[in-house]
This record gives structure tokens, sequence and C-alpha cells, in this order.
């Protein structure tokens, strides 16, 4: 079993025959290499987390080479903070720190997908967009925010629009966070041809859980969204403790999976144990094995019968 850390942060993970939209081909190989990060990210101090993530990003880079993709989590940029003052924090999207993520994207020549609270008029989204090295490329609204309790669903709004991007000619879609809770959001993608889903969290739970824990709870419902719509679905999520700026102390377990839909949807990669430290996992998949699988496990688009839930 692979451990969630650093050390084996760096591990390679080959996963040959297992394993649009704006198009950012590059015509490299029949390869494509996506990084998952799992970090901590301070609460309304989004610079210093770009310069965290400057590191970490080149981090990956000398232990693997190129990457095509790094994810992170949902909200990094702002820090995720169950308050209104989240919404407070927003900006506007593509502004100006988008495009200093654009910039740590051509500074190690790969794609990022990245978390932020998004202003637009009067409306607040937890958005996640696609920065590249020439430039910024798009974005994904949340859909859904839980809306109850101290629930982000107060003070956000929902997106409208499920876009797939072609990145290296695979096309992939984001589902954030609660999202993945609901089949249709995915089947959603699936309709377009999404073929790689990345499911960005932010997830707290009671201090000292582990990141394994978290991964079991999420992939138990996700491996049925692989198997259902062909995807493969990577996800990370935040990890260790933060200060809020009212004192409050946060804890996220961290964690990172990855999904294949082949084998009745099989977890291929999930962290083990604590979490105690930012950790990455790198995920090379042949691209011949991505479009396989969509072929054959796309069942929504094969057997699906949607007239029988809409009997009166």
């Amino acid at each position: 079993m692979v451990s969630c850390t650093e050390q084996h942060g760096k591990l390679l993970l080959r996963l040959r025959g297992r394993c649009s939209a704006q198009s950012l081909s590059h015509g490299r190989n029949e390869m494509i290499k996506i990084a998952a990060v799992s970090c901590v990210n301070e609460i309304g101090k989004p610079y210093v987390n770009l310069k965290h993530y400057d590191s970490i990003v080149g981090r990956i880079t000398e232990a693997h080479g190129h990457v095509d993709l790094v994810l992170f989590p949902e909200m990094c940029l702002m820090g995720f903070w169950h308050n209104k003052e989240s919404a407070e924090m927003c900006v506007e999207v593509p502004g100006e720190l988008t495009e200093r993520v654009c910039n740590l994207a051509g500074k190690h020549n790969c794609m990022l997908a990245m978390g932020i609270g998004e202003a637009d008029g009067d409306k607040r989204y937890i958005t996640h967009f696609l920065a590249s090295p020439d430039g910024y490329v798009g974005k994904y609204r949340k859909i859904y925010s839980y809306p109850t309790g101290n629930g982000m669903g107060q003070w956000f709004d929902g997106g409208e629009d499920f876009p797939v991007f072609d990145i290296d000619e695979v096309k992939v879609g984001i589902n954030i966070c609660w999202d993945n809770m609901f089949p249709e959001n995915a089947q959603a993608l699936a309709r377009q041809g999404a073929e790689v889903l990345l499911s960005p969290f932010a997830i707290a739970t009671k201090a000292g859980a582990a990141a394994e824990e978290w991964c079991n709870k999420q992939t138990a419902y996700l491996m049925g969204t692989a198997i259902f719509t062909g995807m493969h679905v990577i996800g990370c999520n935040h990890c260790g403790e933060v200060v809020a700026p009212n004192g409050d102390l946060i804890y996220h377990p961290g964690g990172i999976f990855f999904i294949t839909p082949n084998n009745s949807g099989e977890v291929l990669f999930r962290s083990s144990g604590e979490q105690t430290a930012d950790d990455f996992q790198v995920f090379t998949i042949d691209k011949s094995d991505i479009k396989k699988a969509k072929e054959r496990y796309d069942y929504k688009s094969k057997v699906f019968d949607e007239t029988l839930y809409h009997k009166g």
C-alpha cells in the first residue's frame, strides 16, 4: 500500500490497460500525466498560497518532469471557511489573481486547475478554473453548495453550466465537492464526451481524522460514477490545520484518490493512514485506455432509459 507522504508523492504510477470543449492539445505523446495535490491552504491569503503552490508544482516537475495538468483542491486560493466572510473574499474570474496563476502555469509549462471564490456582479460562486502557459482557459462554477446549518449555500450562488475542456486530446470535466453527490452532474458531463472527471474537495473533519477514512467515503460512491459514465475520476482535498480570521481552528484530513471505470469501478490509488503534510500523486495514463474505457463503460448512453423516471 502506498502511504500518503511527500516521499511517496514522488512515486510515478503508470496505469496502462487499467485505467470538448476548448482544445489545448500539444501532441506530445500517447500518455497524459495528471498530478493531484492535497495541501494546506491559508484562509484569506491567496498570494501566500500561490507562493506555496509554486513550490509544490516545482517539486512535482522536478520529480516527474513535464506534467500536463495539476489539480488543486476546492477554493484553495482563498482557503475554505464556512463563514459569510468567505463570500466577501471573492474576486473577478478572469482577473488579476487568475493572471498570476497563468504566469505560474507558464513558469512550470503545465496546466493548473485551481479553486477560487468568484465575484460576478452581486453573485458569488465557488469556482474552479483552468490556467495554461498561454493564458486563462475557462471555469466551472459549483452547482450545489451544502444548503443547511453553516453550509456555503447560504452565501454562494449555484452555477448553471457543465463545460468540458479538451486537454491534450483528453476531454476533462469538473465537479466540485458536494456536486459529486448528484449523479446528474456527472451524467451531464458524460453526455458531452467527458473522459476524465476532476473532483476537488474542501471537507473539514475533527482533528486527527485520517486521509484514508476520507478517501474511503468518497470513493465508495464515486466508483459508481466512474462505471456509469465511463470517466476516470481524480480527487483531492485540503489537508492540515489552519486558523480562520475569527480565531477558529479548522482541520482538513487531506486525501487523494484515482478511480478507473475498468473492473467495475476500481480504485487504483487512495491515500492511506494519516496525512500530516502536503502531498501529491502523479498519474500517467495511456490515452487509448481512456478512450476504450469511455466506449466500454458509458452505460448512461447505452442502456439508461430516462423515460422510466418521468412517468405520471
